[in-house]
């Protein structure tokens, strides 16, 4: 609609990004630091790769380039990431993109990388396109018509192998609508 989100100040800078991130998601995981090294970090973001969650992080100024080009290369990079600089101060920058994109987007101005930083990665999957969604509406509309929420979302799943969440989130807005309806 053509309104700014921008975040108060809060109990802490997760809640505050969170809030201001545009990224759907029922649960998220808190990681705070990734480790220094290069080999730690890979197999820290190893292990959470497939999680339904968003990832939350917190990154220091001289770290924020190494752990963007890590999240990208560990993660899909078509995930999305909400890169949340300098929370509540004069310098706030609030940027959303592809995993793939945002070092090109730091990288292009050196002030992008001063500060204090959160970064919320979207779940995998949650890059869904307008398209993805018209299918899926194909696929759940009867299922829902039939049977309860989970079995529908169970089958819808099974079918068409996109994420459950994805589908779950969808189902329930179908729901939606088919009540404001009523």
């Amino acid at each position: 609609a053509g309104y700014a989100i921008v975040p108060i100040p809060g109990a802490c800078a997760v809640t505050a990004a969170l809030s201001a991130a545009g990224i759907a998601t029922p649960q998220w995981l808190f990681l705070g630091f990734l480790p220094a090294s290069a080999t730690a970090r890979r197999a820290a973001l190893e292990r959470v790769n497939a999680l339904p969650y968003s990832l939350v992080l917190y990154e220091a100024p001289h770290r924020i380039a190494a752990a963007v080009a890590a999240l990208a290369a560990a993660l899909d990079p078509q995930r999305e990431i909400f890169i949340a600089r300098e929370l509540t101060k004069r310098f706030e920058t609030l940027h959303r993109s592809a995993l793939a994109d945002a070092s090109a987007w730091l990288a292009a101005d050196a002030d992008r990388t001063r500060g204090e930083f959160v970064l919320i990665v979207a779940p995998p999957g949650d890059t869904a396109t307008e398209d993805d969604a018209g299918g899926h509406d194909a696929l759940l509309k009867p299922l829902l018509a039939e049977l309860p929420l989970a079995q529908a979302v169970r089958i819808a799943v099974a079918q068409s192998g996109a994420p459950r969440n994805r589908l779950y989130q969808r189902a329930l807005a179908l729901q939606k609508m088919v009540k404001a309806r009523s």
